[in-house]
């Protein structure tokens, strides 16, 4: 999965920070009325289920306080790591 590899290549190079690290990962929550829309004007809508996408990145930034902020299908998870 494209997207599991993206977001643990972003927690690697995070790695090598010091201090506080914040992370915004936006994405739209899985919606069948938009992917029947898109579907119907050739637009490939690929998106996922809002829980399945927590659960990945909460696997992947072990450590991390994962939180998001949800506003229609969009989605805004915030992925952080305190120093101290």
């Amino acid at each position: 999965m494209e997207l599991r590899k993206l977001y643990e290549e972003i927690f690697e190079f995070t790695r090598g920070f010091e201090g506080n690290v914040d992370i915004l990962l936006p994405f739209a929550n899985k919606n069948e009325e938009q992917e029947s829309l898109g579907n119907k004007i050739g637009f490939k809508f690929k998106a996922k289920a809002k829980q399945d996408i927590t659960n990945m990145i909460k696997e992947i930034f072990i450590n991390y306080k994962v939180t998001y902020c949800e506003n229609y299908s969009h989605i805004v998870m915030t992925v952080a790591r305190n120093s101290g």
